[in-house]
């Protein structure tokens, strides 16, 4: 659910013209999202960091948002205040971008529609993806001895720690997975870093009246992973889309619609598909978000439908 709202009119009315944005400002609360606070105000955005633990992905965003904007159709982002002079959390403004999620509109496009705005979104994706490491390793913390192999078999390890004191899987299973890692962590060696957008279903994706793209959005996620971890979204996207869809949305999720996914990524960014072992890969991307997700989620059937495909094969 998303987080209590904390902020009054008032309080955003007086952000706004402390910034000499606005005097007497339009504001509604956006009800997408689960660790900011999302207003529109007039022909703004305002972002709020509610949760401090996010504070260094809420940081990271706008700091990509500022690098990358004039590279992509990202935000542009007007102010950015951590002093906490205004609100105990810190918050950025930026300027709306126009048209809505794809997500909300997928239904309604044609496949020559759905192909184009997927090479268009392929296209900006290179452009991030070959962004020169020094212009974010600072900022990003990047860790030249950082392992890919080590990062996802670590992770997964952890969550099964958690899955095995609250027996969600079976001990036949948990050996099974235990197995899949050994055998197969050697695909997960080559690792070709850049800085990815990985998160890319499409309520963080922006369309226009002519379903052209013309917005990316949440860059809390991004990291400096392989560029073939993106992959996982694409793959669930394509299985089961109704995951990424809002409860309102769900009802138009049609496998069909989302059917050639894979294959325009394969045509529009072949890299992707360059690393040795791809579907091992994406398994092990797609095992880490299982694992990740069941502690919540533990009878959720896509979970045990995708660990049996995993196993199984």
């Amino acid at each position: 659910m998303n987080p209590q709202s904390t902020l009054t009119n008032d309080q955003i009315t007086a952000i706004f013209r402390t910034h000499n944005l606005a005097d007497v400002p339009s504001i509604s609360r956006i009800t997408i999202g689960f660790t900011n606070e999302v207003y529109q105000v007039d022909s703004y955005i305002l972002k709020v960091c509610v949760k401090k633990e996010n504070e260094p992905n809420f940081r990271k965003e706008e700091f990509l948002y500022q690098l990358l904007h004039d590279k992509a159709p990202l935000p542009h982002v007007v102010v950015a205040d951590d002093s906490r002079a205004l609100l105990h959390e810190s918050y950025m403004i930026y300027q709306k971008l126009p048209g809505e999620p794809a997500a909300s509109h997928w239904h309604e496009m044609a496949n020559t529609q759905r192909k184009a705005f997927i090479k268009d979104l392929c296209g900006y994706l290179k452009i991030i993806d070959n962004t020169p490491q020094a212009q974010y390793a600072k900022q990003l913390k990047v860790n030249p001895s950082f392992s890919w192999q080590e990062h996802i078999c670590d992770r997964i390890a952890e969550k099964l720690v958690v899955i095995a004191a609250q027996k969600l899987l079976s001990a036949e299973n948990i050996e099974r997975i235990n197995a899949f890692i050994q055998t197969n962590k050697h695909v997960l060696k080559e690792q070709s870093l850049s800085l990815a957008f990985w998160d890319i279903h499409f309520d963080n994706i922006l369309i226009d009246e002519n379903y052209k793209l013309s917005g990316l959005l949440d860059f809390e996620s991004v990291d400096v992973y392989p560029i073939d971890y993106r992959l996982m979204t694409v793959r669930i996207m394509q299985q089961y889309p109704q995951l990424y869809l809002s409860e309102k949305m769900e009802p138009y999720a049609m496998k069909e619609d989302y059917a050639h996914l894979m294959e325009w990524y394969r045509e529009f960014y072949p890299e992707l598909f360059a690393f040795r072992h791809i579907d091992i890969r994406i398994d092990f991307y797609d095992l880490l978000d299982i694992v990740s997700k069941l502690p919540e989620w533990p009878k959720a059937q896509n979970l045990h439908e995708r660990l049996a495909h995993i196993l199984d094969n």
